[in-house]
């Protein structure tokens, strides 16, 4: 009979589980089991001479972590449990996960005397976590990347699960916020009905699809087509039901838009004032607008028994129509074409075509034809060439009259030419003549007026004196050009401005001006402001007297004399 001990050793020796013993601050290691040695690739008797030798087989991302837990003072809780999940770096490459425990052993007296533990690969299960994690995230995936919402319910008709296209549809902010929701609670008051009525076949086992109208969150209502399939346990039990929903509320809208624009193109086609047709490839008339039946004097009834495009064009073009039809039907580019359209009647009117090919699903299945009469535009035309040609024959009158014009004009420029030479002359005799009086009216200012006007100066007071000093210079410029210079280069300068504006050159204050004037300063101040802008310096920093005396050193005399002796 083996002692319990060797039933132990046994026992351990047998189990996939690490089991070991060691002392209380696991500096000393008393048994280790043979599964150290699978689990590791290390060898037990490497353990028990270092018996923390077990962390250098540590995945080096855990490492830390465990030595960190592992130099926790003993002291501090030494009858703790303690629990760890890591890696070992197995020699082979492979690596293995752990789920490792130990606790403390105690001796009958309470004394702690050990601490074992145990350390079991679970390599198998992490792997089959992952993949199970791996494939539930691929469903949830595929499961919200579909365009229908696809949802669970159960008996109640209350959502369990639902994908975000199903969120979506509703109007809800999130999957929370719709799972828990009953659907009879989102529904239209007269859909309750239709909805119960396909639970009860639901709970017969019988799957169905059926359009329904829905009410969202935010209050819109939506038209949705359901696929709803039963959901029975192993007992039989109704549980509930799967169901994809796909919103027609987009589908609708777009049927609404072709109806709608269907609808303008035959209002469009009625108002076009041309032919408008649409054939099969053979070039029977499928439709025709109101204008058609005007132009050709056909009816609806003889159309729609299968009237061709051939018959409404003369024979003379019919050749060249089908061989056109033809390019249209092998989509060759297509150009306006001329041709002599024939009415029911037998009488006949000229007409321009454009044409363009009826494609569906990749598939010529006809053509359509606008027609416009240009019986008018060629009588116009005819008329245009008329003018044309008179207008031509106008033109060429016109120009020989222009010619002719031309000489005589050229003649009177010649004799005018001649003309203006004498005139210079003239002009010239003129200047000289204004020159000379100018130079004589300076030479008796200078011989009587300066000699008097100088006497006056000496006998007069102060206040006299300026106003004679003022009569002199006036009398001095009467030979020079600023006034004149100044009046014809701003004729918009009155008299009284052109006054004022010698006086500010001859330095007179505001109030001497006024005083001269007989007005008020304020009313000298207005008018220098009115010079000013007058002059186009009311804008400058520029003083009114240096620019009137600066313009005056600047005039060059028309006489050529120098108006001061």
């Amino acid at each position: 009979m083996q002692s319990p001990l060797d039933c132990f050793r046994l026992i351990a020796a047998s189990i996939d589980e690490v089991l070991w013993l060691a002392s209380p601050d696991e500096k000393q290691l008393y048994y280790i089991s043979p599964a150290y040695e699978h689990l590791t690739g290390r060898s037990c008797q490497s353990l028990y001479d270092d018996p923390a030798s077990w962390m250098e087989a540590v995945h080096p991302g855990d490492r830390d972590r465990l030595e960190k837990s592992s130099r926790k003072p003993t002291e501090l809780r030494p009858d703790g449990d303690r629990t760890n999940e890591f890696r070992f770096l197995h020699p082979n490459g492979t690596i293995r996960w752990v789920w490792a425990r130990s606790r403390p052993v105690y001796d009958p007296q309470g004394k702690l005397i050990a601490r074992c533990g145990s350390a079991v690969d679970v390599t198998n299960r992490k792997r089959a976590i992952e993949k199970l994690s791996e494939s539930e995230a691929a469903y949830k995936q595929l499961f919200d990347s579909v365009m229908e919402g696809i949802g669970i319910v159960d008996e109640n008709e209350v959502i369990q699960v639902c994908n975000q296209a199903l969120v979506d549809i509703f109007e809800e902010d999130s999957e929370a916020d719709l799972v828990g929701k009953n659907l009879l609670d989102m529904i239209p008051a007269d859909q309750v009905d239709l909805v119960l009525s396909q639970t009860q076949q639901r709970r017969q086992n019988i799957a169905s699809q059926y359009e329904m109208q829905i009410i969202t969150k935010r209050g819109n209502q939506k038209t949705v087509l359901a696929s709803i399939a039963p959901r029975f346990n192993d007992r039989g039990d109704y549980l509930g039901a799967f169901g994809a929903i796909y919103d027609l509320t987009e589908r609708q809208q777009a049927e609404q838009a072709v109806r709608e624009s269907e609808l303008r193109f035959r209002e469009l086609a009625e108002l076009l004032p041309a032919v408008l047709l649409e054939c099969d490839v053979r070039g029977r008339i499928l439709f025709a607008n109101h204008f058609a039946f005007a132009a050709t004097g056909y009816t609806m009834a003889e159309m729609d028994a299968g009237l061709s495009v051939i018959e409404l064009i003369a024979a003379a073009d019919r050749e060249r129509l089908h061989q056109n039809i033809e390019s249209l039907i092998a989509r060759e580019p297509s150009q306006p074409s001329e041709y002599l359209a024939l009415r029911k009647d037998g009488t006949t009117f000229p007409v321009v075509t454009q044409s363009s090919p009826i494609i569906r699903a990749g598939q010529v299945i006809g053509f359509r034809t606008v027609a416009f009469d240009i019986t008018e535009q060629r009588r116009t035309a005819r008329e245009l060439r008329l003018a044309h040609d008179e207008l031509e024959q106008r033109v060429a009158r016109r120009t020989a009259e222009l010619t002719r014009a031309k000489d005589e004009l050229e003649a009177e420029r010649l004799a005018l030419r001649e003309k203006n030479v004498a005139l210079r002359e003239i002009l010239g005799l003129i200047e000289e003549e204004k020159n000379q009086i100018v130079r004589q009216v300076q030479s008796n200012i200078d011989r009587i007026a300066m000699p008097l006007l100088g006497r006056m100066l000496q006998n007069s007071d102060l206040h006299s004196q300026h106003f004679v000093k003022l009569l002199r210079d006036c009398l001095s410029d009467i030979g020079t050009p600023f006034l004149w210079s100044l009046a014809d280069d701003h004729t918009n300068l009155t008299q009284r401005e052109l006054e004022i504006c010698n006086m500010v050159k001859e330095g007179m204050l505001s109030k001497e001006i006024a005083a001269a004037l007989s007005t008020s300063v304020q009313t000298v101040s207005k008018q220098r402001a009115i010079i000013r802008k007058k002059l186009g310096i009311s804008a400058r920093k520029i003083n009114l007297a240096s620019y009137l005396k600066t313009r005056s050193r600047n005039c060059n005399p028309r006489s050529g004399l120098n108006s001061k002796t």
